[in-house]
Order: structure tokens, then sequence, then C-alpha cells
């Protein structure tokens, strides 16, 4: 299993990818690492590392 962090300001997407899917979870107040960052139900999964990436450029941008 391995997982990216895409962050900007406050809001941090992290996507993990485990036999071939990729799953990315948005995460808000996350100043300081997303340790300390709370979880948003707002979540997504995809077959591919690029729409996940895109998904999460769109999440972290609003």
């Amino acid at each position: 299993m391995q997982q990216q962090v895409v962050s900007k300001g406050n809001r941090a997407v992290v996507i993990t990818e485990e036999r071939g899917r990729f799953a990315a979870r948005l995460y808000v107040n996350a100043r300081d690492g997303i340790a300390n960052a709370s979880a948003t139900l707002t979540a997504n999964t995809f077959k591919s590392a690029a729409g996940a990436n895109r998904w999460a450029a769109k999440q972290v941008a609003a």
C-alpha cells in the first residue's frame, strides 16, 4: 500500500493505492500536516493515479 499527499493551504487529499485501485479522501485543517487534520466525508475511488491526482487538485483548489 502506497500513499501520496496533495496539499494546498489548510486542505489536503490523501491518495492510497492498493492492488491497482486508488482511493482518495479530503482532509481539512491540515496546517501542520494530516496528523491533526479532520477527515471529511468527501472521498472517491479511481482506476488510475492520473484520475486520482486530477480529483485531488480540484478538491484542494476549492
